[in-house]
């Protein structure tokens, strides 16, 4: 079981098919990853009209979150205040629509902050640089390659928003320095708003705060964020998938049936979805 040092925790917004991937986010926790269902916690949107026994009747801890900058993609920041309540070595951060496959041992490092680089390099490195220049950087970060590009260059803190792992001495400055920069993008007049990019904002913002707090990145392998959505060129062994918009009653669907291990991995973890959606669907 777990040892309690570490607190998982994921945002929903008010919305049923929200309400189903946190379901499946803190199930997935519990039994396959060997969670204390106290040590998972799920925010919800403080407006929000959904039913939350099915959540409550998991054991997890659940807490009312405010919507923060544009209050539909920046709202992972508003929760910091529900995570104060844990006192731990560890904060992670999640997006509900991640499925967990087996225990997350190795994404705790001390000292850094562990993510996945942006699967594609989006937004470009061009805006990235220029969005530096107008917020007035002199530093910019080490670049490294996109995780499913092998020409295309971004930011090694261009995280891909899906999961944050925060040691505890840097949770405060994050909180600090993030919304700073969220509220500076959505604020002011910058390429980032020209490219038609602010859907970006909190990925683009968090990048900003490890470049302004010198913070280094633990880079994760796919294996810790597998873009389910996206088309694959190597089979690897997937401990989180990150299924975006392809689930169905009967799992998530396959877009990379060519992926021998992945595809077998995944039909076995299909079943499992398929029957946590209809104990959702039956409660």
């Amino acid at each position: 079981m777990s040892d309690s040092r570490t607190i998982y925790s994921t945002v929903i917004d008010n919305s049923d098919i929200f309400l189903l991937q946190g379901y499946l986010w803190a199930r997935s926790l519990i039994e396959n990853a060997d969670v204390n269902q106290k040590d998972i916690l799920i925010n919800i949107i403080e407006d929000h009209t959904l039913d939350l026994e099915i959540l409550k009747k998991l054991g997890i801890n659940i807490a009312l979150s405010p919507r923060f900058g544009d209050g539909r993609y920046c709202n992972k920041a508003g929760q910091f205040t529900n995570l104060y309540k844990f006192e731990r070595d560890h904060y992670v951060l999640m997006d509900a629509d991640l499925f967990i496959l087996q225990p997350l041992h190795e994404v705790f490092v001390e000292q850094k902050i562990s993510g996945k680089v942006v699967d594609i390099a989006n937004p470009q490195i061009a805006v990235l640089d220029e969005l530096y220049m107008q917020a007035n950087f002199v530093a910019r970060p080490k670049i490294a390659k996109a995780d499913l590009e092998k020409k295309r260059s971004t930011y090694k803190s261009n995280l891909n928003g899906g999961l944050y792992v925060i040691p505890a001495q840097h949770l405060v400055n994050i909180e600090k320095v993030w919304k700073k920069w969220i509220l500076w993008i959505l604020d002011h007049p910058n390429i980032l708003d020209q490219a038609k990019k602010l859907h970006h904002t909190d990925q683009v913002a968090f990048s900003m705060a490890l470049t302004e707090l010198n913070i280094e990145v633990n880079s994760l392998s796919r294996e810790y964020n597998f873009p389910c959505h996206l088309l694959i060129d190597e089979d690897c062994n997937p401990k989180i998938f990150h299924y975006h918009h392809l689930l169905t009653d009967e799992g998530i669907t396959n877009s990379n049936c060519h992926l021998n291990f992945y595809s077998a991995l995944l039909k076995q973890k299909n079943i499992q979805i398929a029957n946590w959606i209809q104990d959702f669907r039956l409660y």
